[in-house]
């Protein structure tokens, strides 16, 4: 029986302008396929994650391996809360405001360090 070597999986790191694999060079890319392209990035790594890959390997693996597999692992992980935060529709798209400290009184020090100046 041939063994098929692991492919490679390609971990979507911010905007690529190269298409997935799966997708047709007829189609044109829309926005709205950008959720599918993750949707199907997301099923590549779960039937085949790379980190089984490497653990299996015989070769010499460098940290840039390694940091690829981790990498990964962090993106897959991203997807599974975001959509599981989607599902429980707690998902929001506002930032919470930067959280200001309360005004403090003046310390012994900072009496010092007036007179200093």
């Amino acid at each position: 029986m041939k063994k098929i070597p692991p492919q490679k999986t390609k971990i979507p790191t911010g905007r690529t302008k190269t298409r997935p694999v799966n997708i047709p060079f007829n189609v044109p890319i829309k926005k709205s396929d950008r959720v599918e392209d993750w949707v199907l990035w997301k099923n590549k790594v779960k039937q085949q994650p790379l980190a089984r890959a490497i653990q299996g390997s015989h070769k010499i693996l460098t940290t840039n391996d390694w940091d690829i597999v981790y990498e990964e692992l962090k993106q897959y992980k991203k997807i599974e809360r975001y959509e599981a935060l989607k599902a429980a529709k707690q998902l929001s798209f506002r930032q919470i405001k930067k959280f200001k400290a309360p005004p403090r009184t003046k310390t012994h020090w900072d009496h010092l360090l007036e007179e200093m100046v």
